[in-house]
């Protein structure tokens, strides 16, 4: 009897996710590994207004909880343990979290961790965020946001509903949607929101229920607050793969799948993430059913991923001879 392959996906933010319903749907019983909270980054955001099918917008939490109902009605339990390793060992790979796992085919939804302000933290860094959703519960709090992206605003526009916000820009112009900094502006007027243009931070010191940030414009001062949350940017979260795997990133190869944010760049939207997962996922059962897989399980010399072979651009044999075909991973976009 035909083995079915055994799946694994880390990360079960829109794009993982997505996956592993399209995977369950083939017939397929892949593992999901989520160190946080299904959904990812959906839980910051303060409303998503651009996915289709919601004309009124959804609140980030919102939307995680119905992606998280949309697994369980597909019986898909969510592992909850941090992947903290993966090699590729005779033709599986061993994915090492609580316990040692095998799987046959490996697709990785890990997202992006935040980048990191070049300056000395204080040891209550606990007061230093990257997310809010640890603290969107806040009230009467005095919150500093550092960046002014998209996501800075975000946090903003969430945080300032109920605590004072300071968000602090190192240039001179907002860089985010004119709709969020229109949005914005009004809480400026409204004086939920102090703005900070040409601001560069110098110093964050601890405090007794907060921490000091030193902020240098034309003058040096010190602002105290609760918590003080990063934004300057984010970088695909690859520390658990072995240097091995990355000269197959972002495209992939036949047993090895980058999908979603981890791969997206700045396109870190949650329609263009759940279309990875959902592309991964048929052309996993593409590439399954037109390879004779359990050939492949077997170890033949011939059909070894080419991760083994050291071969980052060979395609598929499912796509050989297609020149409209999209090779797996969104190859070239």
């Amino acid at each position: 009897m035909r083995r079915i392959p055994c799946i694994a996906i880390i990360g079960a933010g829109p794009a993982g996710i997505a996956a592993a319903i399209q995977l369950v749907r083939y017939g397929y019983k892949p593992m999901l590994f989520e160190k946080n909270k299904p959904g990812g980054l959906l839980g910051n955001a303060f409303k998503v207004e651009n996915y289709p099918g919601f004309p009124e917008g959804l609140s980030g939490i919102d939307f995680a909880e119905k992606l998280s109902a949309h697994l369980k009605k597909y019986k898909i339990p969510v592992i909850m343990q941090e992947v903290k390793s993966v090699v590729h060992k005779k033709g599986q790979y061993i994915i090492e979290a609580e316990k040692k796992m095998k799987a046959d085919i490996l697709v990785i939804a890990s997202g992006t961790k935040p980048k990191r302000l070049s300056l000395s933290l204080p040891a209550r860094s606990l007061k230093i965020l990257s997310e809010i959703y640890a603290i969107r519960n806040e009230r009467h709090r005095t919150i500093a946001i550092i960046g002014a992206g998209d996501a800075a605003l975000d946090y903003a526009l969430n945080l300032c509903r109920y605590n004072k916000v300071i968000l602090i820009n190192r240039r001179d112009q907002i860089k985010g949607l004119s709709v969020l900094s229109e949005r914005l502006k009004t809480e400026i007027r409204n004086g939920r929101v102090k703005y900070l243009r040409n601001a560069v931070i110098t110093k964050i010191e601890d405090a007794t229920d907060g921490i000091y940030l030193y902020v240098r414009r034309n003058s040096l001062k010190k602002y105290f607050c609760h918590h003080a949350v990063l934004a300057i940017g984010r970088e695909p979260a690859l520390d658990f793969l072995p240097r091995s795997f990355l000269k197959h990133f972002p495209n992939g190869n036949r047993s090895l799948y980058f999908i979603g944010d981890v791969k997206n760049g700045d396109l870190r939207q949650t329609s263009i993430a759940i279309g990875d997962g959902m592309k991964a996922a048929m052309t996993i059962n593409e590439v399954i059913e037109s390879l004779n897989y359990s050939k492949l399980l077997k170890g033949k010399p011939n059909l070894d991923p080419p991760l083994l072979k050291g071969n980052p651009n060979s395609d598929p044999p499912l796509l050989k001879g297609k020149p409209n075909s999209n090779p797996p991973l969104l190859k070239g976009e």
